[in-house]
């Protein structure tokens, strides 16, 4: 695994051993299996471990870092909405420019160039199709000038966590790119939107302006109101632009209200990137147009076609192959969408397809993400068997270079026990659930779900309580100093989240835990798993209305969890018994 990849993901993903809350039954970046799992795919070749090459720098010109193009600065309201007769003459000024670039008078060129770089954004989509133009003079200056309008631009209204993910972003390798691009996507209350947004405007490179494109078009929020707000970002900062991505944005936000116009015309956006795959393969990819046709559909499947909606996804397995790492990559990316979006079987499908044929050193993403799925849906033998061949690999050494991402042997054969552990519960063969827990917490100490499970163990020794006692105090020690010393509100989210999960599930203080819990879901109010810490919290103060409600919003978020789903029919189930008749 690249190196800043790994930094990124402890840094932004808050990759810890003690996370609670796996891929399975949350949003996509709250817990160690998302951060290992989600983010990052397999380690790349040496060779493509080079520095992305900017494709516009002139010879000669300067070529010292500048800010990223995403990050220009807000604009103004006259900007935002100028007339349409004022844009149309900016448009036709700026193509007049361009062509002025290749004039046979010096000074013509001379002046036209200086000219773009003063209007500065407003140039920079125009000039990006002038790469194409047939006058070598007029590209070679375009080329130029798309060098030089970043470095005015700025670094915009981005807090200071945006602005490093965009630094990464900028010099960063191609599996550091798409680390930045998924955890844009999916920043607490859509704080990454924006960036995002003006990436797929102002990225020189086609392909990452459609990597991007495809990031924000999965975490198009499910909630209405969180709709409305998604909607205001894009329209604010995505601007007027020819360019393909931008048009599939455009498009398919309207399918939900406006389906009998938008849906063909997405299907035909669709249609048109499937040929350009094959015609031109250099300008898209195999994990792109495969998005393409998860989202189609998603769209259908939400409108009720579906044999429509098998027809695509058919499309989306045609299309990738385990065997090829990036395509393995989209099929966990894919799958871990459709999971969100309530496609359980499809996703459980894709991943069982990219076990079946992924290289066993490559395969723990995965597993790791079928694993989690399994055990969300109730399956927790099943969940522990997708881990177990990965890691009976690495005990016999069979494989010399495992790709293990962000995480250790023992956290993941920790979460396996544990798995093992829940099946046995569920069998009610108590000695082997608890031989299982204690496994677990022996790999990691840490497992805040074995700690609880382990405390909560009926008739355990004393010396046994004593020291599963010790260690969730250590863990909450461990969390609070964190918590502490964190400034970014995405660590502190998750700081506060498995504070209260674990006080509130061991008979801690309660009022601090609900506190912990509020705090989390202001900070992060879109992760399903922190409204679920809540709810709990809630249902152990026996407030089973609170607890009913906070739990419905967390279902609203993750509608593919059958977890949550059975945690709210519980505390439904509760609040009637307790009810006076």
């Amino acid at each position: 695994m690249n190196r800043v990849a790994r930094r990124l993901c402890r840094r932004f993903c808050l990759v810890r051993p003690w996370m609670r809350k796996f891929l399975g039954i949350i949003h996509p970046f709250s817990s160690l299996a998302i951060a290992a799992v989600c983010l990052l795919g397999p380690a790349v070749a040496a060779g493509q471990m080079a520095t992305t090459q900017d494709p516009s720098a002139q010879p000669g010109a300067n070529t010292s870092p500048q800010p990223s193009p995403s990050s220009a600065p807000e604009a103004s309201p006259a900007e935002e909405a100028p007339s349409e007769e004022a844009a149309g003459q900016l448009r036709e000024k700026i193509h007049k420019l361009i062509e002025q670039l290749g004039a046979e008078d010096y000074h013509l060129r001379e002046a036209a160039e200086k000219e773009l770089i003063r209007l500065g954004p407003a140039a920079y989509e125009p000039l990006l199709e002038a790469l194409n133009h047939p006058d070598p003079e007029v590209v070679a200056r375009a080329r130029y000038v798309l060098r030089v309008i970043p470095s005015q631009l700025g670094w915009g209204e981005e807090s200071g966590d945006i602005r490093e993910l965009l630094s990464f972003y900028e010099t960063g390798a191609p599996e550091v790119r798409r680390t930045v691009l998924r955890l844009l996507a999916n920043l607490g209350r859509g704080r990454g939107w924006p960036a995002l947004a003006r990436l797929i405007r102002f990225e020189r490179e086609p392909l990452w302006a459609k990597r991007a494109a495809i990031e924000l078009l999965a975490a198009q929020p499910l909630l209405p109101e969180t709709r409305e707000r998604y909607a205001a970002v894009l329209r604010r900062h995505l601007g007027d632009s020819s360019r393909p991505p931008l048009s599939w944005i455009t498009v398919y936000v309207q399918i939900p209200t406006r389906p009998d116009d938008a849906l063909p015309q997405w299907r035909k956006l669709v249609a048109e990137e499937q040929a350009l795959l094959a015609a031109q393969p250099e300008r898209t990819s195999a994990a792109i147009v495969a998005a393409l046709w998860t989202l189609q559909a998603l769209a259908e499947s939400e409108l009720g076609q579906t044999e429509a909606a098998k027809a695509s996804f058919a499309r989306v397995q045609e299309l990738l192959v385990p065997e090829v790492p990036e395509q393995l990559e989209a099929m966990v990316d894919l799958a871990l969408l459709l999971q969100r979006r309530g496609k359980v079987e499809w996703a459980e499908a894709e991943l069982r397809r990219a076990v079946a044929g992924a290289d066993p050193r490559r395969s723990l993403r995965a597993r790791q993400a079928l694993a989690e799925l399994l055990y969300d849906q109730g399956h927790p033998l099943a969940a522990a068997q997708a881990l177990e061949p990965f890691l009976k690999l690495v005990q016999e050494r069979a494989v010399p270079m495992l790709d293990l991402g962000s995480v250790s042997v023992g956290e993941v054969r920790s979460r396996m026990h544990y798995f093992f552990a829940c099946h046995f519960l569920a069998q009610g063969n108590l000695a082997e659930h608890r031989r299982y827990l204690q496994l677990a917490i022996r790999d990691d100490p840490r497992n805040i779900d074995a700690l609880i499970a382990a405390w909560q163990l009926a008739d355990a020794p004393a010396d046994f309580r004593e020291e599963i006692r010790h260690l969730i105090l250590r863990a909450r020690s461990q969390l609070e100093r964190l918590l502490a010393e964190s400034t970014d509100p995405e660590e502190q989210a998750s700081f506060l989240n498995q504070l209260a999960w674990l006080v509130g599930n061991t008979k801690g203080n309660l009022d601090q835990a609900l506190n912990w819990a509020k705090r989390a879901v202001e900070l992060h109010p879109e992760n399903g798993a922190y409204w679920d810490t809540l709810a709990h919290v809630y249902y152990h103060r026996g407030e089973w209305e609170k607890a009913i409600e906070a739990q419905t919003r967390a279902v609203a978020l993750e509608p593919g969890s059958a977890f949550l789903a059975r945690q709210l029919e519980l505390f439904q189930q509760t609040l009637k018994e307790k009810k006076p008749r």
